[in-house]
């Protein structure tokens, strides 16, 4: 029952905790000042960092299934095809805030600070330690609207269920869009 919803804990890590600190102590270190100076612009450590993230929280999302399915016996998505969309936005997502919050913050331990404050309530709504089916109607509907609530509403659908969750996908999408979008319009090359 919980791999759907580690899948989803996997890309808010990554998006919440280390995409800020790095860019942030990239910003703090003066690693993206001195970069400017050189032919590697910065957008090309940024674009290094993300894949490097990318590739870390992929790799870490099949190991852990593959164990999974090994070790428990864990039943694979009925629909793939919907859990690997799912877990492209639930990253693209998750990734969007920490892209916003590594870039305003002025140095890396606030960046994981502001980081940890939205990954636990995130971690809530997703229904880690409540799951969605056993949350009051209020908070499942809010939760439906957070990034990280809605990624694992739509990826139990993609394991357990049929159809398409619609709400939960444009959900994701608008997040991730509405992040990157602010955090291009207010990242900050230096302190």
């Amino acid at each position: 029952l919980f791999a759907p919803l580690m899948l989803c804990v996997t890309a808010a890590t990554a998006g919440l905790t280390t995409v800020p600190a790095y860019l942030a102590s990239y910003r703090e270190t003066g690693v993206l000042r001195r970069m400017s100076t050189t032919p590697m612009r910065p957008q090309g450590v940024l674009a290094a960092q993300a894949v490097v993230q990318l590739v870390g929280v992929v790799f870490g999302g099949a190991l852990a299934l593959a164990v999974a399915r090994l070790v428990f016996g864990t039943p694979m998505p009925a629909n793939p095809a919907l859990a690997v969309l799912v877990f492209v936005l639930a990253v693209a997502a998750m990734f969007g805030i920490g892209v916003l919050i590594g870039g305003l913050a002025p140095r890396a331990v606030t960046a994981s600070g502001l980081g940890m404050l939205i990954y636990f309530p995130m971690l809530f709504l997703a229904g880690l330690w409540t799951p969605g089916p056993l949350m009051p109607d209020v908070v499942e509907r809010i939760a439906t609207y957070s990034p990280l609530g809605a990624a694992a509403q739509a990826m139990n659908q993609a394991w357990f269920g049929s159809g398409l969750p619609w709400v939960q996908l444009f959900v994701m999408v608008g997040w991730a869009v509405l992040m990157f979008t602010i955090a291009a319009r207010t990242f900050r090359w230096e302190v």
